[in-house]
């Protein structure tokens, strides 16, 4: 486990104050970005244990994949001529996201806030931290998933000891039940499809064609039942699948180009949906706006720099305002510590923490009835709603379905 708070300085101690400025000059002669921050981590997980729970204070506990053991023989860096192994990334820059969030958490007075930071790949597994954390010390746990066994594993613990959980980044509710503490903050992918569904029973209100464009496979038949689900008039909706052959060679002739047309693309696949994109955009046909799933935010071929007559759109419930002071701010503080702009997971770490820890600060013991509060939102807005698809009396979990429509 390890340990970092709003008040950091005193859970280090001398003699990790002496290692942190020694693993600094290991950092400037090795240029190995991030080093310090993974020094400290590794650090503070061979000494840091929770103490019984102090009523005047709060402790929150944080779980994110570090794969401190893989990287770490003690406290020696296994790798010191080679640069961070990219499966580290995610974690880490989730964990400087915290960092962040804890250090302007002080300066917001907020100094009776204590963060345990765990690592979920650590040597004998989540389940071998779980077994010595303890029951009545956090008020609250925030984790970044990377499978749904952590999930349901630290969901039950949670539900246990009566704790809120906030699964951050994790796009995915499978197993957990008649969990109401259970905050799911990334939509998952069926509310996604609703919210895409819904966006078209609008344009169908307006006089748009739509068209659902799909290909075969598992993941696109769930996609097409969910879609169908959500849409008001089937009738009117024309629909396509596509293979690699059919698609380069379509001249999307029936299309009524005087009117707006939306195509929805209901595939996960990468490939198709930048083939698909690119095609429709040699055609040069106007009115045109590709609408596709949240997996598109980070597909390079899917900007209008690289697709300049099609509209593109897809949907997210994660986004920054980089004109923000707030952002602003945080990615000069990020650039001046790692020379390098907050990637989407420093944010999300930042975002989280922040904006949880203060509604655990204001509401205490109340806090899962405000959870949907705007007090702190930083740069997203939150709606958590009771999700129920088991037998049981309780709500499985609380899903945020806030969804956002977002063009590329």
């Amino acid at each position: 486990m390890t340990s970092a708070a709003s008040r950091r300085p005193q859970l280090s101690g001398n003699k990790l104050k002496r290692y942190i400025k020694n693993s600094i000059i290991v950092f400037l002669m090795m240029r190995i970005k991030f080093l310090t921050q993974l020094v400290f981590c590794a650090l503070l997980c061979l000494g840091a244990t929770a103490q019984e729970k102090d009523t005047s204070r709060f402790a929150v506990a944080v779980f994110a994949p570090l794969y401190i053991d893989s990287v770490f023989e003690g406290s020696v860096y296994k790798h010191p001529s080679e640069n961070l192994p990219r499966y580290l990334m995610a974690g880490l820059d989730f964990y400087n996201g915290v960092i962040l969030a804890a250090d302007e958490l002080k300066k917001d007075g907020i100094l009776d806030l204590d963060i345990h930071i765990y690592d979920t790949k650590k040597n004998g597994g989540l389940e071998h931290s779980i077994e010595y954390l303890p029951s009545n010390y956090f008020s609250l746990i925030i984790a970044s998933f990377t499978n749904t066994e952590e999930q349901k594993m630290l969901s039950e613990y949670a539900l246990k000891y009566n704790i809120p959980l906030v699964s951050a980044t994790y796009p995915n509710e499978s197993g957990i039940e008649n969990n109401p503490l259970f905050l799911l903050c990334n939509p998952s992918l069926k509310t996604h499809v609703n919210a895409i569904g819904n966006h078209c029973n609008e344009a169908l209100s307006n006089k748009t064609n739509v068209y659902f464009i799909t290909r075969k496979g598992n993941t696109e038949a769930l996609i097409e039942q969910w879609f169908d689900e959500s849409i008001s008039e089937k009738k009117k909706i024309k629909k396509l699948s596509l293979n690699e052959e059919n698609l380069s060679t379509l001249s999307f002739s029936f299309v009524d180009t005087s009117k707006q047309s939306l195509f929805v693309v209901g595939s996960l696949n990468e490939a198709f949906s930048v083939q698909l994109a690119k095609h429709l955009d040699t055609l040069n046909l106007p009115n045109i706006t590709l609408l596709g799933m949240p997996t598109w935010e980070g597909v390079r071929d899917l900007q209008h720099k690289r697709i300049r007559n099609v509209k593109l759109m897809h949907t997210n419930a994660f986004s920054t305002d980089r004109k923000s002071s707030k952002y602003n701010t945080l990615a000069k503080k990020y650039y001046a510590d790692f020379m390098a702009t907050p990637s989407e997971m420093v944010l999300k770490g930042y975002e989280v923490t922040y904006r949880f820890c203060r509604l655990l600060k204001a509401f205490k013991s109340d806090f899962i009835n405000h959870v949907s509060d705007d007090n702190y939102d930083v740069w997203n807005s939150y709606k958590f709603v009771p999700i129920k698809t088991s037998d049981g009396v309780l709500p499985d979990l609380l899903e945020n379905q806030n969804v956002k429509f977002v063009i590329k």
